[in-house]
């Protein structure tokens, strides 16, 4: 549960909120820096969500909902510049080829020249 959006959903401080669960200012500031919460204290802050009486909301592990779109651009953009390295080998490849394929062309024609004067 990401705490700092629920106590921003439901408009209290972190000294309210505090209050609200019976735990002190610095254990909602460790809530709210990603340190783990208890199970009844989740189910408490769900019932003070509930109870708020506006739109439902997702409180719940954002943070790995933006971990995991990080982690798929991170992978597009890491397969793109591989697929953008490949072809630039490919292309480099190619070259070489052809380098090699006018290599064997003059030797050839070296080699018919030097059949026909013999």
């Amino acid at each position: 549960m990401d705490v700092k959006k629920a106590r921003e959903y439901l408009n209290v401080t972190q000294h309210e909120l505090a209050e609200s669960c019976g735990v002190t200012l610095r254990t909602i500031q460790n809530w709210e820096s990603g340190k783990p919460i208890p199970k009844n204290k989740v189910k408490l802050l769900q019932t003070l969500i509930e109870s708020n009486n506006k739109q439902p909301m997702n409180v719940y592990m954002p943070s790995i909902v933006d971990q995991e779109k990080e982690n798929l651009y991170n992978t597009l953009k890491t397969q793109q510049e591989l697929a953008a390295k490949m072809i630039d080998e490919l292309s480099q490849f190619r070259q070489m080829i052809q380098k090699k394929d006018e290599h064997i062309e003059k030797l050839l024609a070296i080699i018919t020249n030097k059949e026909n004067k013999a």
